[in-house]
């Protein structure tokens, strides 16, 4: 059994037939990239996989337990615990610290503790933004806002990370910094599915799916 496991997922919007009957697995510990044309559904895939929407139909199986019928609590304790999401737009809150972007999550879910400056500081350091941690989001280039999203995403040490277009909005320097920051945490055991319009991006991973009408129609490796 693989570690995530999709079966024939379906997920409409009124009307449009966005996911239709897709299939989907990775293993533990893989970075796998998922193509496709704007709208195709990848990012409504992600959101069903974090349980930010719920599928229509279908099976999602997450380490050999079967979320298919699981209610948004049981969802929620899910991406509480075991996900982490980078977005492309950082979502971070401008006139907000980097430190207290990063420990918005643990706010959120009031788990606050004594050692929660150090946990940060550790982040920080492996992704070498310590000296930013004091200042504003407003104030910090791209590449960093996309480093203090991923120390938030890393700060409730998740098992398996999301990256919606993590590259979108950055130069290639800065793509390339990410991509083997990604490929770092791999190696350090942690489970990677990303977004991307990039083929250069999509290189760095395992495996690439294309996702084409609510279809994975064909996997590059």
């Amino acid at each position: 059994m693989s570690y995530i496991e999709l079966h024939h997922i379906g997920k409409r919007y009124g009307t449009k037939k966005v996911l239709d009957g897709l299939t989907l697995s990775v293993e533990k510990g893989e970075m796998v990239a998922i193509m496709g044309r704007t709208g195709c559904g990848k990012s409504t895939l992600l959101h069903i996989m974090s349980g930010i929407e719920s599928m229509d139909s279908g099976k999602y199986i997450f380490d050999g337990e079967d979320l298919s019928r699981a209610g948004k609590a049981a969802m929620a304790n899910l991406r509480n615990k075991k996900i982490g999401y980078i977005l492309q737009s950082y979502a971070l809150i401008p006139e907000m610290t980097a430190y207290e972007n990063i420990i918005l999550p643990l706010q959120m879910r009031k788990i606050i503790r004594d050692d929660t400056y150090s946990i940060v500081e550790k982040i920080a350091h492996w992704l070498e933004i310590t000296e930013l941690l004091e200042n504003k989001a407003r104030d910090l280039s791209g590449g960093e806002k996309q480093r203090v999203a991923i120390a938030r995403a890393l700060v409730i040490r998740p098992k398996v990370i999301l990256a919606d277009e993590p590259t979108g909005a950055l130069d290639e320097e800065s793509t390339t910094e990410l991509m083997q920051l990604l490929c770092s945490l791999r190696k350090e055991g942690n489970t990677i599915i990303l977004v991307t319009h990039n083929r250069d991006v999509a290189g760095y991973c395992d495996k690439t799916y294309f996702l084409q009408e609510g279809k994975i129609l064909e996997i590059g490796e």
